[in-house]
């Protein structure tokens, strides 16, 4: 195994934010780069309890980090995700065995209609 670190950061830092930040930050072998909220206050807030940093934007994002939870509000999921892919996040990790997935990827299995 390799001493690299996995590079983290948590778009969006409400209930589940917070916790995916907590998470993050206990864990051996991940390194939590730092937080974004459209929130600043609450982004610095929750940046502070875990001694981490508060993100500039999406864009930062690019070459930083090696994956990035997504603990927007729903209705922003796909808009951000969207977003991340295209500035080159990538949707998988295989030699890390991490695979994310996206909401618009669960939801397009999904047998018609789907969910709106």
């Amino acid at each position: 195994m390799t001493d690299r670190r996995v590079r983290v950061a948590v778009v969006g830092v409400g209930d589940f934010g917070r916790n995916h930040a907590r998470v993050y930050r206990q864990l051996e072998g991940v390194e939590l780069v730092g937080v974004l909220d459209s929130d600043s206050e609450r982004a610095h807030r929750i940046a502070d309890e875990f001694d981490t940093s508060v993100l500039p934007d999406l864009g930062f994002l690019s070459g930083r980090v090696d994956a990035v939870s997504v603990a927007v509000p729903t209705s922003e999921h796909a808009r951000i995700g969207c977003l991340l892919l295209a500035q080159g996040m990538p949707s998988g990790f295989r030699s890390l065995r991490i695979r994310l997935i996206s909401p618009m990827r669960v939801w397009s299995s999904l047998p018609a209609p789907w969910p709106i």
